[in-house]
């Protein structure tokens, strides 16, 4: 190590560890190359860069055990507590992905039909069908889209515009909570 790199207590500085991490990752090293070509894990596991992995393999079986413990917590629970780890988080999520679904089922409440006229057998025309049917759609993504921006925050939300769709779509879902049926 040479003395530049030293502040007055002899310990490494931060900028000189910074320095030395950066020149470390321009080697082309196999564990560059190895970490590049697995960039999305080994093994279906993402927690660690996968040089790690290849050279500390009981975290490979650790976190399978994790992974079966999990599953089986989901299995008899029909959660796992990793839920409960975020939990805003892991609803948000859970609803932005669901809510989209709701746009193939062939249902659309009842509020949305009031303004159309019909018939004493309570049948509307197409055009009113397909109205009610866009309006339901619109309300769908509204809620899908602010729940999504609420689960990409990783910080508080706090009056930017992803702030205020989450509000409208929570909003929305509180409003329409007894409308999701299929």
């Amino acid at each position: 190590m040479k003395a530049n790199k030293l502040n007055n207590n002899n310990d490494l500085t931060l900028e000189a560890w910074e320095k030395e991490l950066e020149e470390e990752d321009k080697k082309k090293n196999f564990r560059n190359w190895f970490n590049k070509k697995f960039a999305n894990g080994l093994l279906g596991i993402r927690t660690y860069n996968s040089y790690h992995l290849l050279t500390h393999p009981w975290l490979i079986l650790f976190s399978w055990g994790e992974e079966f413990h999990w599953a089986w917590q989901r299995v008899f629970r029909g959660w796992d507590d990793r839920a409960r780890w975020q939990f805003d988080m892991y609803i948000a999520k859970l609803i932005s992905e669901i809510i989209p679904h709701y746009k193939t089922s062939i249902g659309i409440p009842d509020f949305l039909f009031a303004p159309y006229p019909h018939d004493e057998n309570y049948n509307y025309s197409i055009e009113d069908q397909e109205d009610a049917k866009r309006r339901w759609h619109q309300i769908l993504n509204d809620i899908s889209e602010g729940f999504a921006c609420y689960y990409s925050q990783i910080t508080d939300l706090d009056g930017t515009k992803e702030s205020i769709k989450f509000e409208k779509a929570f909003d929305l879902f509180r409003k329409h909570f007894t409308n999701f049926w299929d």
